[in-house]
This record gives structure tokens, sequence and C-alpha cells, in this order.
């Protein structure tokens, strides 16, 4: 008896250390491995170009398993491992397709060239609980919907990806999601298109119906879309933190967002820059809208009375922000009066230029970003939002606005540093003659210096 549980004990650490299954040394193609992986089997691809039957299209049929590179964290690796879907003949293919109940991981690939008549180019995710794909790259493929990623009541989450290069004909270039839950962590969704049999929305993302994604400190730049939404459309409402949203195109409404006027656009702690719609919203175009510690700079609408900040039926609230540099009019309410508090506005503001002027707090003075970004004909230069150390928004945001001990910045710094909170994405950093690191250059500091001086002089001991 005891000789069967050690037995039994050592199969079951084995089963859940798993085996490495290695492509292309002991099978063929990848689908093989997969087939023949059990639950916690690595399927383990070698730097190569993997293409043709069984190297696309690769269904894992449910199963709890990791496919991935030999070195997920190596980007040379991941970008000389690559699952080209191509072919000659005009047949639809996707890269990684989830339609079964699963909790396995992708990492470490890169997936390209794609073409299918459907939806879902790179990864097609349909009705498959939460699958983890991280460190990989997703490019060029296109599709009717969804050219990068298409999810269909799936919640996968997406760590140090890129989806970039995408092109639907419909609708979300780089992502599309109906009735999902995803979730972005540090990715970069950059150079997507939609442009092509229409409705053309959402460059970067498209959200249909009722979903809750996640986004934290990723990139949405550089995305195109011929109708609405360069670089995210939804027909809902959208939480997005900590991101930054830069250089999408919209050729009608809405630059970097578009949401319908169902649901609420929350926004916190995202740079949103140089951002352009043909119409309405050179940066957002939404319904109700509550913007909180968020930089705007440099976003345009190309018609002379529309504005870049197009938002508000019955809630429209910007606190802690910054907003310079737009063109032509700042913002245009759909309905209520924003309440703006305790931000840092170029004025004149709003197309009614006695609303909200110099009440709770705000200010009208030229933020010092440690250097904004500009125009250069009709493309976007980025910049750094960063503040300087001299700007007017640090330690001038809501007073009362006490932050929990985990909240950060853009960057993941406390959001609190200097006893008040800042204005902007940034918390901004104290002034090196700011002894007590109040925010301010006073004759308190002054005071210190000339004591810590005198210190020095009474205890310095001249060489000889």
């Amino acid at each position: 008896m005891r000789i069967s549980l050690v037995f039994l004990t050592s199969l079951l650490a084995l089963s859940a250390f798993g085996a490495d299954r290695l492509v292309p040394s002991q099978y063929a193609t990848i689908q093989q491995a997969v087939d023949a992986a059990i639950t916690g089997d690595n399927v383990v691809i070698s730097p190569g170009i993997y293409s043709g039957q069984g190297n696309r299209d690769i269904d894992l049929h449910g199963k709890s398993i990791t496919v991935r590179s030999t070195n997920p964290n190596d980007p040379d690796i991941v970008n000389n491992t690559v699952i080209d879907c191509y072919d000659f003949a005009p047949v639809s293919h996707s890269g990684f397709i989830f339609q079964s109940i699963s909790s396995s991981e992708i990492s470490g690939l890169t997936v390209m060239n794609a073409q299918t008549t459907m939806d879902g180019g790179g990864m097609r995710f349909m009705n498959c609980g939460s699958p983890i794909i991280s460190n990989c790259v997703i490019t060029y493929n296109d599709a009717q919907r969804g050219a990068g990623i298409f999810c269909q009541n799936a919640a996968p989450i997406f760590t140090n990806c890129t989806i970039s290069e995408n092109w639907s004909t419909q609708s979300g270039g780089g992502v599309y999601c109906r009735d999902s839950s995803p979730k972005f962590f540090n990715c970069d969704i950059s150079g997507n298109l939609v442009m092509g049999t229409g409705p053309n929305l959402g460059g970067g993302f498209y959200f249909e119906g009722n979903n809750n994604p996640t986004f934290e400190n990723t990139w949405i730049t550089d995305n195109l879309a011929t109708s609405d939404g360069g670089g995210l459309y939804s027909q809902n409402g959208l939480t997005i933190e900590r991101c930054i949203i830069s250089g999408n195109i919209s050729q009608r409404s809405g630059g970097a967002i578009f949401c319908n006027t169902v649901g609420t656009l929350n926004l916190s702690d995202c740079v949103i820059t140089g951002n352009s719609a043909t119409s309405y919203g050179g940066a957002i175009s939404a319904g109700d809208t509550i913007i909180t510690n968020c930089t705007f700079s440099g976003n345009r609408s190309y018609q002379p009375n529309n504005s870049t900040i197009y938002a508000g039926l019955s809630i429209f609230k910007i606190t802690n922000s910054i907003i310079w540099g737009e063109t032509p009019n700042i913002i245009q309410s759909r309905g209520t009066t924003p309440d703006i508090r305790y931000s840092d506005i170029q004025w004149p503001y709003y197309k009614n230029p006695y609303i909200g002027r110099d009440v709770t707090g705000n200010l009208a003075i030229d933020p010092y970003f440690t250097a904004p970004g500009r125009w250069q004909s009709n493309n976007w230069i980025s910049g750094d939002y960063h503040l300087s150390i001299d700007s007017v928004c640090i330690n001038t945001g809501d007073p009362n606005n006490a932050a929990y001990i985990y909240e950060k910045d853009l960057d993941g710094q406390p959001r609190i540093k200097l006893g008040r909170i800042d204005m902007g994405a940034y918390e901004g950093d104290t002034h090196p003659m700011d002894f007590d690191q109040n925010g301010i250059v006073d004759f308190v500091d002054f005071a210190k210096m000339a004591e810590a001086w005198m210190w020095q002089a009474k205890w310095h001991v001249p060489s000889h």
C-alpha cells in the first residue's frame, strides 16, 4: 500500500508538471502536437516560419495546455517564431481558434497573414472562457470583423501583446468584441485599419452588445476608421484606465473614442493626444462622460464649428484634468452643462464662454508639459506629457481627493506625492528648492536652505 501511494504521488506530480511536445523535432505540425497534448503539457515551437495545413486554423479543443515559443520573453525569438497563415488559394484561414471552455495559454508567437472573409483573422475566441495570450505579435491579418482578434461570449486575457497593421472590411480593424469581457494589460494596439464594405467602425476596437472590457497600461495609437471611432468604438459605455490613446483618425466622429449614447464613458489617468476627426469629437464623441486625471492635447476636429470633446447628455464631469492645445473648440456638450473642477483648460474652452470659467479650482494657464507633441502637416509627432517642475498643475488638484493607497498615475507611481493630488495623467516631481515638499517654493524653503548652510559651515573643518 505504501509503495502504491508513493507511485501515485509521483505520477500525479509528473502529470501536474506536464510534458514538452516539441515542434518540429517531435511533431511535424503545431496541430499534431496540440492533438497529442494532455492537461498541463507545453507545445514548444522552435524558431522558424510555420505555414500550410496543421500550422493555421489551430484548434486547441478546449485543452488546458500552453503553446509557446522557446523563449516568450525574448523579442527576437517571438519575431522569428511565426505562424504564417497565408494561402495562395482564395481560401479563408485564421491563426488560432478557441471555441470551447479553456484555460489554455499562447505565449511568445507571431501570428500573421491570415485572410478570411469571415470573422477573426489572427485569433478567434467563441464561448471559450478566459485563455491567456501573452508576449504575442498579431499582425498583417485581414478579416471582415476583428482582423486581429474576434471575441464572442469570451473573456481572453492579453498581456504584453502587439496587435498591429491588421485590416478589417467591416468593423474592428484590430479587435472586435460582442458580449465579451476581454482584458488588455501592457498591450500595443496600433496601425490597424477598418475600410471596406461598411459600416467601417472602430479602427482599433469595436464593441457590440454587452461588453465589459478592461484596459490598463495599453497604447492605442495610429489606428484609422473610415467612419466613427478611430481608436475605439462602443455601442455602450467604456471604462479605460492608465492608457495612452494617440494619433488615431476618424473620418467621421470620435478620433480617439466614439461611444453611443447608451452607457457612460469613464476615463481616468489617460493621455489622449494628437487624435483627429472630420466631424464631431476630434478626441471624444460620447454620451454621458466622466473624465478624471486625464491629459488632452493636440486633438483636432477639421470642421470649424465642432469640438474635440463632444459629450454629456445628463452627466458630463471633468476633474483634475488638463486640456490644452486643442483645435478648434475644446468642449461641446450634447445636453447638460459640463461640471468642470480643479482642471487646467485653455481659454475659451466652451462654446458658451461664460460657463465654468474660474469655478471650483479651475485654471487657464500653460501647464508646461515636458515636451508637448505637435502636428507636422497632417502627421502627429508624439510628445512627453509629464509636468515640468514649474507646472502650475502640481499640487493643485481637488484637495478633497484622498487617493487610495494603491491608486497610481499613468507611470504606476503613487497618485499623491506632495499631500495633494495633481492635475493630469502624471504626478509631477517636486522642485529641487522645495525642501518641505509642499509643492510651493516659498520663504520657508529658503529658511530651511539657510539653516542647512549654516549647519554645514559650523561643522566644516578646513583641510591643511
